[in-house]
């Protein structure tokens, strides 16, 4: 259901093709040499740590994580502070309705200058839908009417990957 919600979404918005670029066989900002990579550094700081190890809490979780941010084109700096957004709006915790929506403003605080930013050269996926919607193929990934909601197709291609 969440993938076939988020396929909805985005051919609503006309970003489907654009989004099957990205996250294809074709696709080139993320190589595989650098998922295996990212993988093994995130298994050796597991093994150095010399304790029990959570599988999903401290591989595969910020492997995904760091996929994703990569994916999305938002800096390496903003690891933490993007986690804790996409944890929250994915209640993989004990989150209040308050703290999710206090979590969906922050979340629309930090994109916003980030989608807006100047750019020389694109940087990920959202950098390209950015483009597509300055050249006027699009809606803006924002637009409430047309029922696409950035933060919730985030959210959707999280919990898919």
């Amino acid at each position: 259901p969440i993938g076939a919600n988020t396929m909805n979404r985005l051919s609503e918005a006309g970003l489907r093709d654009e989004f099957m670029r990205h996250v294809g066989p074709g696709q080139t900002a993320v190589p595989m040499d650098w998922v295996r990579s990212t993988a093994r550094e995130q298994l050796d700081r597991m093994r150095m740590s010399g304790q029990p190890a959570d599988l999903l809490s401290e591989w595969a979780n910020p492997v995904i994580f760091a996929v994703a941010r990569r994916l999305l084109g938002l800096p390496e700096a903003d690891d933490e502070v993007f986690v804790e957004m996409v944890e929250k709006d994915l209640c993989m915790g004990d989150y209040s309705t308050a703290d999710r929506l206090a979590n969906l403003e922050h979340l629309q605080r930090y994109m916003r200058p980030y989608l807006d930013r100047p750019r020389e050269e694109p940087a990920g996926m959202l950098d390209d839908l950015v483009a597509m919607i300055h050249d006027g193929e699009t809606h803006h990934p924002c637009d409430v009417s047309r029922g696409l909601h950035l933060q919730r197709v985030l959210s959707d291609v999280l919990a898919a990957a």
